[in-house]
């Protein structure tokens, strides 16, 4: 048995998330004053990404960025957590942010995500053999997911 990091690919989206903490969510047409605002990391393919290099595994992320702060930020903090960014690429649209509301005690929250670049994420010249595992999520086109299950079916790997 192998005691080696398995190496997992992730390709998925990115996205700063700019949180105001509300007493409670406003109702349509309403503006809530007084919030806590805060700015983190997010996107789906980059949480997941974070958590599977915390967990040990040898993380390649597979995304886009908008050559904006945003994107900046994201590509640091990823190579920070010890994850290859080689195909986390600068594309010219803007980098994805998603606004979070969320609502006092119930913790209930509205969420909106921006166009971005994580429309165009491209799996150009990544080789899914050197990989032990694939991981995919909704935030970026369809398309990008049923290419990279493809190559993945290609490249030997059991579906899950």
């Amino acid at each position: 048995m192998s005691h080696s990091k398995p190496r997992l690919l992730v390709v998925g989206s990115s996205n700063t998330d700019l949180v105001i903490q509300c007493d409670r969510l406003p109702k349509p047409g309403e503006t809530l004053l007084g919030g806590e605002f805060a700015r983190y990391a997010g996107g789906k393919g980059a949480n997941q990404a974070v958590a599977a290099a915390r967990a040990g595994a040898r993380v390649t992320f597979v995304g886009a960025h908008g050559n904006d702060d945003f994107g900046r930020a994201a590509k640091v903090g990823l190579k920070r957590e010890g994850i290859d960014v080689r195909y986390f690429l600068p594309t010219n649209a803007p980098s994805g942010v998603a606004l979070i509301l969320v609502g006092g005690q119930t913790r209930e929250n509205l969420i909106a995500v921006a166009r971005s670049a994580n429309e165009k994420v491209s799996l150009r010249g990544v080789n899914f053999s050197r990989y032990d595992a694939v991981v995919c999520q909704l935030e970026i086109p369809v398309a990008v997911v049923h290419e990279a299950a493809r190559r993945a079916n290609a490249a030997g790997f059991r579906s899950s």
